[in-house]
Formats: structure tokens, sequence, C-alpha cells
């Protein structure tokens, strides 16, 4: 992983942590939840967020990199802080990262894994990929519709090595 981290003198002013509400059954009201990271001037709030999102967001990592229990994804929060004067929305995932290991009292374990992963090369014989605008006929305004054909495209052969 590549979490840094958080200083000791960065952390947000006055949080607030609460579960959040459920999403209402009426489609206005369900409409009109906010859902999500918000900042306005120095005020942060992390809307009807799981816990795994949370924690997503405060160490800059993808969901393959988490491992924890199941309910990570199911308990949600509500949370609302103040920024320190002088800090930034770009300081906010350190905070996060602060208040997740002092008030969710979050231990954090890195650990460096290998894993497979998939590169899209050219193959031996080369691309055979065209221009689209060589492919396709010049615009003329029609459309196609499910009477006509496009022409069709060549044939790509692709290598993937692992």
């Amino acid at each position: 992983m590549d979490a840094q981290m958080p200083p000791n003198n960065l952390s947000f002013e006055t949080p607030t942590i609460q579960p959040s509400a459920p999403i209402p059954v009426d489609a206005k009201q369900a409409l009109a939840r906010k859902i999500g990271v918000y900042f306005n001037g120095l005020r942060a709030e992390f809307d009807f967020m799981p816990l795994r999102d949370l924690i997503l967001y405060a160490y800059g990592v993808k969901p393959t990199q988490l491992k924890g229990p199941e309910w990570l994804a199911d308990r949600r929060y509500d949370i609302a802080a103040t920024m320190p004067a002088g800090s930034s929305k770009d300081d906010a995932p350190l905070m996060l990262q602060a208040l997740l290991e002092d008030r969710f009292e979050l231990v954090v374990h890195r650990e460096n894994k290998k894993q497979q992963v998939m590169a899209l090369v050219i193959a031996k014989v080369g691309t055979k990929l065209v221009d689209s605008a060589s492919v396709l006929p010049p615009a003329t305004g029609e459309h196609l519709s499910s009477t006509t054909t496009p022409q069709s495209a060549p044939r790509m052969d692709l290598s993937i090595s692992t």
C-alpha cells in the first residue's frame, strides 16, 4: 500500500460522527439525500458513506487492497467536521485517517503482496488497428437503424501476457 501516516497535528476540529439514517422511501426525499464527500470552505462532510469507503478515501487505496470484515460495507456514517485554518481539501484524507484511528480505533496493518496483473501488448505480427476515419463512411447526417448494418470493422488480434 502507498498510504501515508497522518502527522499528529493534522486533524479535524470538532468532528461529529453519526450513523446514517436509512434512505427515505419517498422518491423526492431519496433523490435529495446527499451521498459522498463534500467540501464547503473549511467544512468537510462525508455523507451516507460505508466505513469501507471512508477507509478507501482516507488511505488512498483500491477496494482490492483492503481486507476486513463484511460489515465494513454495511455500516454507513455521516461525518461533519471543520478543517483547521490553512488546510485544504487535499489534507482531508490525512485528517480522516487520524479521525478513524481515534474515534473508530482503526488499526491498519500494511503489507506488500504480489498479485497477478495482465498487460495488453502488441502481438508479434504487429497491430492491425486502423484509424476509425478510414473504416467508417463519411457522416451524411443519417443514423443507423435496426434495418441498416454498419460497415464491418477489421478483426483485431491481441496477445495478453500474464
